[in-house]
């Protein structure tokens, strides 16, 4: 028995099919894709070391692989400093700085991490006698390499994570800094009020500074706090930002700032702002314009009854 549908079924059905098994298909294939992306995590990202000039310690770090594909691991040591005020981070060789990266042996610098897998990859850092006492820094990359097994062609994709590696060499070194503040006191309208600080470190070692934020409302309740934690590397300044938006349209508030750098505690006076959201000004200046236009309407009227009346008499 042979069946025959109408062309407009016909269309009906090749539709219903379409919208069925794109969505499957459509799946299937997002699927497949997370299911083999590579996906690594490193811990820990940062690494403090305190050695002795002509000794050698060990460390460690992990990197997991969170995708679904299994990746050869490459680690290596590179160079490591940052520029200007933002922090952004060199990782070529400065002339005639000390070559930090060459202290660094890694035990297993190739390593197989197979699918929802960890690996520990081991160093050591030897530091050459005779080194003066301060702060040196390099950077351990981890990168994925595609397994041999796993490579289908085309463009592979590699991740990299970095261990920055804060080293100081113990010795009678200067530790020195201060932090500083823009003022924000005042009539403010933008959306996001900056609080940030400014940080130097004039010695010859890095320190870990913490800044805090605090805002209060009229009625002295804390509205707003931040509590942040920033290294910063010997004879550099470093931007801490500190962003706070107001929630509500109109409000007056009192800002309050303090700092420890390099052990030494900092307060700053106390500063209040009058915040109001721009469109409250926006709101504000139309009715202002408004009433002006109304009393002006008003004078108008008033000047030309008088007239009208001046001539009738």
């Amino acid at each position: 028995m042979t069946l025959s549908f109408p062309l407009k079924n016909k269309i009906f059905l090749l539709a219903a099919f379409v919208v069925l098994a794109v969505p499957l298909l459509v799946g299937s294939s997002a699927y497949a894709q997370a299911n083999t992306s590579q996906n690594i995590t490193m811990s820990p990202s940062s690494t403090l070391i305190s050695v002795k000039a002509g000794s050698t310690i060990q460390k460690s770090f992990q990197v997991l692989n969170s995708g679904g594909d299994a990746y050869n691991l490459v680690t290596k040591a590179s160079p490591y400093y940052v520029t200007g005020l933002e922090y952004t981070p060199l990782f070529t060789q400065l002339p005639g700085s000390t070559e930090t990266a060459t202290w660094i042996k890694v035990s297993n610098p190739l390593v197989t991490v197979g699918p929802q897998k960890s690996a520990d990859i081991n160093y050591t850092v030897t530091v050459p006698s005779g080194t003066a006492a301060g702060g040196y820094y390099a950077v351990l990359f981890a990168e994925t390499r595609p397994d041999a097994a796993s490579q289908s062609g085309g463009v592979q994709p590699r991740n990299r994570v970095g261990n920055i590696l804060y080293i100081t060499v113990e010795g009678d070194v200067k530790v020195d800094g201060n932090a500083s503040v823009q003022p924000v006191g005042g009539f403010r309208y933008e959306g996001s009020i900056p609080l940030g600080f400014k940080v130097s470190n004039t010695g010859g070692v890095h320190f870990q500074a913490t800044v805090k934020a605090s805002v209060k409302n009229f009625s002295g309740k804390e509205v707003y706090n931040a509590t942040i934690e920033r290294y910063v590397l010997p004879q550099t300044q470093r931007q801490i930002p500190v962003d706070w938006a107001p929630t509500s349209p109109v409000g007056i508030y009192t800002i309050s700032r303090s700092a420890t750098v390099a052990d030494k505690d900092q307060n700053f006076p106390d500063e209040q702002i009058i915040y109001v959201q721009p469109w409250i000004i926006v709101v504000f200046l139309a009715l202002f314009l408004a009433t002006v236009l109304y009393f002006k309407s008003k004078a108008t009227g008033r000047r030309k009854r008088s007239s009208e009346q001046a001539t009738k008499k």
